[in-house]
């Protein structure tokens, strides 16, 4: 029977030529575990540093806050055009990032499209997608601009190449338009809607769109001559309705009100049912908001009929944070003919978020499980009690608190999982390890001047002392490609070798503590350019050991996020840091 673990790793920093870094479990599962880690930690201490963009709600990210630009909006209009062109009926297109491919195409006019895939490309990984950054992007865009919360899934798998052309343009006639959301599953009322629900935030520039906004809007403080759909351009809201029924403020936007009559496409839309639609959305805010999150919810889960999304991802109240299990080794990391280790000892390290609707620092205990157990067996003798925190951040869903864990164990007994509760809770929550496979990060060395990276694994062996076989490493790195901004996922497997370690008593000790250890390079042929190129900022590197033990079993563990980040001065921690 084949028996998973997840482990990721990020290299949190490093000045010039000196390299830090931090090796991580993820909870439940990576992709789960990252979007949520993007989606909940939004500043201060492990801050994700994806809401960057949009904070505040007018910001422009990309450029000149002179432009007139607007990323909340933009990121919303890129995750439209990525949808409108699914045929469902194919099981094809929608959510797929194939817009990266499709941005200079006329239906795909403006900044918008570039903008968006350069800010998210860094935060592409293996476990992450650009077309679930889209759907992230748009679910914050309108969650921290004053809007309601929309579910969000993972999962998508990112194109290969473009898809098909058909996004409705200004100047698309009625009947074309409806088939084009017909065809991507949304009926006459759902594109009235959506297209209200879209249109509330963000603008349509001159520049962009000479036939729809005059030369005219543009001025010193808004060059690109951008015109808001309505008087709140940088909130969530339904004014857009109101306004455009009541024909004050903006009267719905230039889409509507266009001195060019064949541009006029918002009216069109709005008009095709007499204004039925626009009028059940203006019976109330509760209402438009409820409307704005079923379409907005369909729009962002509409995928190839071959890709799986994941549940429902919701704020973890009790979420492990860069933990870290390891062989407690005393070995020279530049030597390692010479090396020893104890091998007594593992260490569980990391931190607690505790997520709360309001600020408090509540004791927290930790029970930790041995390796031959569960959460309903036997425990190690003592239920630790976890320091209060010095570090709290505030984010969309609550206050978080995090409390440090450090705690040494026997190797003889191993981990099988820890229990957290909380003293405002009569329940606890369970969090399953596999010790048998561990990646070793005080044993792994990364060498600057040639970008080296050595990963040392242990593997525990079989009860009966069997040899291990076929260890091997698969690192899967974010390349630049063409056509695109969007890294691609490369992957290649290579071998992992075994190492042999002294004792303080120079025996040899290969399997201290019942562990072998083995190690693997990141293949020579990935360059420097291909690490730390990808947007600008930093690739993330998730690599996978597998082996057979003698019983034939094979464990699997998956590291991910070894996110290499280089700058003139000290880059920012993406993860748990001081």
């Amino acid at each position: 029977m084949a028996h998973s673990t997840v482990i990721s790793v990020s290299l949190l920093s490093f000045l010039l030529q000196l390299f830090s870094y931090v090796f991580s479990f993820s909870f439940p599962s990576p992709t789960i575990d990252a979007l949520e880690h993007l989606l909940v930690d939004t500043s201060g201490f492990n801050s994700a540093d994806f809401l960057r963009g949009i904070t505040p709600c007018s910001n422009y990210v990309s450029g000149s806050q002179t432009l007139g630009r607007e990323t909340s909006g933009q990121w919303q209009r890129v995750m439209f055009h990525d949808f409108v062109t699914a045929d469902i009926s194919s099981g094809t297109g929608g959510v797929d990032a194939s817009i990266g491919f499709e941005s200079s195409r006329e239906e795909n006019s403006g900044s918008a499209f570039n903008d968006t895939f350069n800010y998210m490309a860094p935060y592409v990984s293996a476990a992450v997608s650009m077309a679930d950054l889209l759907a992230l992007g748009t679910v914050v865009a309108v969650g921290s601009c004053g809007g309601p919360q929309i579910p969000l899934r993972g999962g998508r798998i990112d194109a290969a190449g473009p898809g098909r052309s058909g996004v409705p343009e200004p100047q698309t006639n009625l009947e074309e338009t409806l088939s084009e959301f017909a065809s991507a599953g949304f009926n006459r009322e759902d594109a009235i809607g959506l297209t209200a629900c879209g249109h509330t935030m963000g603008k349509v520039h001159n520049g962009g769109f000479p036939t729809v906004v005059n030369s005219s809007a543009i001025t010193p403080d808004n060059t690109g001559g951008g015109v808001s759909f309505d008087s709140t351009p940088y909130a969530f809201d339904d004014h857009v309705v109101h306004e455009y029924l009541d024909w004050t403020g903006q009267r719905g936007g230039p889409l509507v009100t266009s001195f060019n009559e064949t541009s006029r496409s918002d009216l069109r839309l709005y008009l095709s049912d007499n204004n039925v639609t626009m009028k059940e959305l203006s019976q109330s805010s509760e209402y438009f908001t409820s409307r704005c999150v079923e379409l907005y919810t369909r729009m962002i889960n509409t995928v190839p009929s071959t890709v799986t999304l994941t549940d429902v991802i919701t704020p973890m109240p009790l979420k492990p944070i860069n933990l870290t299990l390891s062989i407690s080794p005393s070995i020279n990391t530049h030597k390692r003919s010479n090396s020893s280790i104890n091998g007594q000892t593992m260490t569980l390290t990391g931190y607690i978020r505790h997520l709360s609707p309001s600020p408090q620092n509540l004791p927290l205990t930790l029970t930790p499980y041995p390796r031959s157990s569960s959460s309903s067996c036997s425990t190690h003798p003592l239920s630790i009690p976890l320091p209060p925190s010095t570090h709290q951040s505030s984010t969309p869903y609550g206050t978080a608190t995090y409390h440090p864990i450090s705690l040494t164990l026997p190797v003889s007994q191993g981990l099988s999982g820890f229990s957290i509760s909380s003293s405002s809770s009569t329940t606890s929550t369970f969090f399953p390890l596999d010790d048998r496979l561990l990646f070793q990060p005080r044993m792994s060395s990364f060498t600057p001047t040639s970008v080296v990276v050595v990963v040392v694994a242990a593997v525990l062996r079989s009860p009966n002392n069997r040899s291990i076989a076929n260890v091997t490493a698969t690192f899967a790195i974010p390349r630049a490609q063409p056509g695109t901004l969007a890294p691609k996922i490369y992957r290649q497997t290579v071998p992992m070798r075994i190492l042999n370690l002294n004792d303080n008593n120079n025996n040899t000790a290969v399997g201290a503590g019942g562990y072998e250890f083995y190690s693997a390079n990141i293949p020579t042929e990935i360059s420097i350019s291909n690490l730390i190129g990808v947007g600008g900022k930093g690739a993330s590197v998730d690599f996978e050991a597998i082996f057979s033990n003698g019983d034939g079993e094979v464990v699997r563990s998956t590291f991910n996020d070894l996110s290499l980040i280089t700058t003139t001065t000290a880059t920012t921690a993406t993860t748990a840091k001081e």
